[in-house]
């Protein structure tokens, strides 16, 4: 199923020839192919040792599969976004010209993209088959199935001295980041077959945890501000974030009966200068205490107003590098640890216990919140660069330095830009992770973007972490579609609304309980076996995204489209066996015994309704988006209206 086509040497290529277990490197070294497993899971690795500096990009895998339908993740940038509707949001744009913005999804990936590029996109985003035949560069994640039946999984996986990436020719390519004549024992990609798609991916994370730094996401801690609604600072203030304006929008809110319970203070905060660099490395910190002129008093007086409201969580942003340009000679003396040269400033080292140490000390300066949001995780792969690391070991050193620190503060952790196997193979204690590229208010194509991205996301990522689909707006057009999908996700379900007197609360009642607690699924919702290799967007099916809750089947049917739709909702699409007698349709509000196996769902574009499907009797109170969640053996939790199908 696998095996070595060709090795790059800083020189030249060479087509390996197979002696026994190993492979002759045209006369210059020799490397190992690791296929550890069976047929029904396992991992890929290597170790080489040659005579000559092997390349950055040392290795070409074949993967032999014969597929008859896939979809997958990549890394490459297959769509463009208008990123001026994040302008339009704050009053300094039009919201009418950022709605109407076309889409481009899915383009083709830019000729220019080559093996070259020390920095890629830390998103990934779905795509089908149907829409490229061939494997796309950087590709993470794909589950295919097979034409002599059954399912293939594949994970691209970073581990030892590299990382790995699934490639067109169907291929995996391992990178190294550096030149060396020495590989270590790496493993690069893991596999899971089965005739049920999704066991084939259980059981590839299930090997990969067994080899990476890498803990599945039932073995984690939940962070328990998940629990709770949530408010965030970026789209309302952008970069102009101010103290006293995140205590009066929160403020605002409660006043509304919102009833925000976690604060995150996003970018924006800090002191910095900026330097002659492409965005966002122009921006350098030159200090780890808050802007003065937007935080007086420091973060102190911020935190305390917050909590004052009944806000019991405040998360503050930071990046992997600390800030997005690195930071500077200022800040290393505060932080007492020798970064390392980064573009036109500091990084922290990419060894450990060095870069252990250099958190901690973040994170001591930075006393007084509950959790951190830590974003541009890619740069690990910048760091490693200009460290001359390799970029296994130095994103190893990193994820194990930064989650320690975090977890011996006692902070939980929001991931962000980290969609790559860096990161994500590295992931032993954190347990949430960003699994879409920015929300933007109002466009209405990246509404369906933003969701067909998310359901896919965890499809692939919900094993490992839960999933977070993005902050988003109460008062979006496509609110509804938004709270729908992060109800669904398990994971984090929080505003960025910027006019409280806007916000609205009707929505996010449906939502969240009187104390604040969010409605919830029993796992992360992931997509129906019907929509598993046929894209919704294309609008021939709803968007199907099915969990349980309290042990009843819930399902959100969308319409990502851009026309009417209609779908059936089969039993036995679900992703997991039940058999129920009855159906609820939560935003109709009508039910019945089932027929036919199933239910019709009819819906204009970016709509949504949620089923539930039982057993005759109690399904819950008709007021929330998931029915039975306020039922809890039997009995209401909170105030409203049973409903019953017998």
């Amino acid at each position: 199923m696998f095996a070595v086509v060709r090795a790059y040497f800083k020189d030249g290529v060479c087509i390996p020839s197979r002696e026994g277990d190993s492979y002759n490197l045209c006369g210059r070294g020799a490397l190992r192919l690791l296929v550890d497993g069976d047929s029904s899971s396992g991992a890929v690795g290597v170790e080489a040792n040659a005579d000559a500096e092997l390349a950055d990009w040392p290795l070409d895998i074949s993967v032999k599969a014969d597929a008859a339908a896939f979809v997958a993740l990549t890394n490459a940038q297959i769509y463009d976004g208008p990123w001026q509707c994040n302008q339009a949001y704050v009053g300094k744009g039009n919201p009418e010209e950022c709605a109407a913005s076309p889409s481009n999804y899915p383009k083709r990936p830019s000729a220019e993209l080559d093996v070259a590029k020390w920095w890629i996109q830390p998103w990934a985003t779905p795509y089908f088959g149907e829409d490229f035949p061939d494997l796309l560069p950087f590709t993470v994640a794909l589950l295919a199935s097979l034409k002599d039946g059954g399912y293939l999984a594949l994970l691209a996986a970073s581990s030892g001295d590299l990382s790995g990436y699934l490639w067109s020719g169907w291929t995996a390519k391992a990178y190294m980041g550096v030149e060396s004549r020495r590989i270590g024992r790496s493993w690069i990609l893991a596999y899971g077959l089965s005739g049920d798609p999704y066991e084939a991916l259980r059981r590839a994370w299930r090997a990969l945890a067994a080899r990476a730094n890498l803990r599945l996401r039932a073995d984690k801690r939940r962070p328990e501000f998940l629990n709770y609604l949530g408010w965030c600072s970026w789209n309302a203030f952008l970069a102009d974030v101010s103290g006293p304006g995140v205590v009066d929008v929160v403020r605002g809110l409660r006043e509304r009966g919102v009833s925000v319970v976690w604060a995150l203070i996003d970018d924006g905060w800090q002191r910095e200068r900026k330097v002659e660099q492409p965005c966002c490395l122009n921006r350098v910190l030159t200090s780890l205490r808050p802007d003065e002129g937007k935080f007086p008093g420091g973060f102190e007086k911020t935190v305390e107003g917050l909590r004052s409201l009944g806000v019991r969580w405040v998360g503050l942003w930071h990046t992997l590098n600390v800030h997005w340009g690195g930071f500077d000679e200022s800040v290393e003396g505060e932080l007492g640890v020798a970064g390392i040269p980064y573009v036109a400033a500091k990084a922290p080292p990419p060894a450990f216990p060095e870069a252990l140490l250099l958190y901690k000390r973040l994170y001591t300066s930075l006393r007084g919140f509950d959790f951190v949001k830590v974003d541009n995780q890619c740069s690990a792969r910048l760091i490693a660069r200009y460290a001359r690391e390799k970029v296994g070991r130095a994103s190893a050193s990193l994820q194990t330095a930064l989650q320690l620190a975090a977890d011996q503060s006692g902070l939980s952790v929001l991931n962000c830009m980290s969609m790559n196997p860096e990161n994500y193979s590295n992931y032993f204690l954190s347990n949430v992770m960003r699994t879409s590229n920015d929300y933007l208010p109002y466009w209405r194509e990246g509404a369906r973007l933003h969701a067909i991205s998310n359901a896919y996301g965890s499809l692939f990522f919900s094993e490992v972490v839960w999933p977070d689909f993005d902050m988003f707006s109460s008062y979006d057009p496509h609110a509804k579609l938004h709270l729908v999908l992060r109800v669904f996700s398990g994971g984090p379900v929080y505003i960025t609304d910027r006019d409280p007197a806007k916000t609205n609360a009707d929505l996010l009642k449906m939502a969240v309980l009187p104390n604040g607690e969010v409605v919830r699924v029993d796992f992360p919702a992931v997509p129906t076996r019907d929509v598993l290799f046929d894209n919704p967007y294309r609008g021939r099916r709803l968007l199907k995204l099915a969990s349980t809750v309290r042990g009843k089947a819930a399902v959100a049917l969308c319409n990502v489209s851009d026309r009417r739709a209609a779908d059936f909702l089969s039993v036995g699409s679900l992703p997991y066996e039940y058999v129920p007698e009855v159906y609820y349709k939560v935003f109709s509000r009508e039910g019945g015994r089932l027929q036919s196996g199933g239910v019709e769902v009819e819906l204009e574009p970016l709509d949504c309704e949620v089923v539930i499907l039982s057993r005759a009797g109690l399904i819950g109170l008709a007021e929330y988006i998931l029915p039975p969640y306020p039922v809890v053996d039997g009995r209401p939790i909170a105030p409203g209206t049973p409903v019953e199908i017998r």
